[in-house]
């Protein structure tokens, strides 16, 4: 009996090419909320997305060494990952907003990045990401994707029809 199972490697490299990053921050000196900026990733793939998004931090951070974020939101993330020749650490929390994560650089410097999810359409994506680096915006992760449309809760429901009616409710 083969009891072969797939894997994520402890430590993985990545080597897919890197893509423009879409990625918007608040200035240093903005207001504090409870998110630095916002990230529009093309996919849920840890491996393929988080390299070049750490990569785009150091500019901001110095060399990032550890990535929080939804356990249940990312395919593929290893605890560890070299990105530039760095070793990064990476923890997934079930508890952790599925829109949000962490970065760590040295130093106690740290940034909280909306995740716009890859799926959301480029206008709202958009609007996420500048609405997120506005310096006065103190709003949550759930606050912004709300306010550019995207995630906003709201989903139709058909529920069964009454006896004798011919067309179904809505629900929204």
């Amino acid at each position: 009996m083969n009891t072969h199972e797939h894997r994520t490697p402890a430590i993985a490299t990545s080597s897919s090419p890197r893509q423009p990053l879409r990625l918007a921050l608040k200035p240093k000196a903005a207001l504090m909320g409870t998110i630095d900026g916002a990230w529009w990733p093309r996919s849920r793939d840890a491996l393929a997305e988080f390299p070049a998004m750490i990569a785009g931090l150091e500019w901001r951070l110095g060399q990032p060494h550890r990535v929080a974020f939804n356990a249940d939101a990312w395919i593929a993330a290893p605890h560890r990952m070299m990105v530039d020749g760095q070793a990064i650490s990476f923890e997934g929390f079930h508890s952790l907003d599925k829109h949000t994560v962490l970065v760590a650089g040295h130093g106690w410097h740290r940034l909280a990045l909306l995740v716009v999810p890859p799926e959301a359409p480029e206008h709202a994506a958009v609007a996420a990401l500048a609405r997120a680096a506005d310096p006065a915006n103190t709003e949550s992760a759930a606050q912004i994707l709300a306010c550019s449309d995207i995630g906003s809760g709201v989903t139709e429901v058909a529920v069964p029809a009454a006896r004798g009616d011919s067309q179904p409710a809505r629900r929204s």
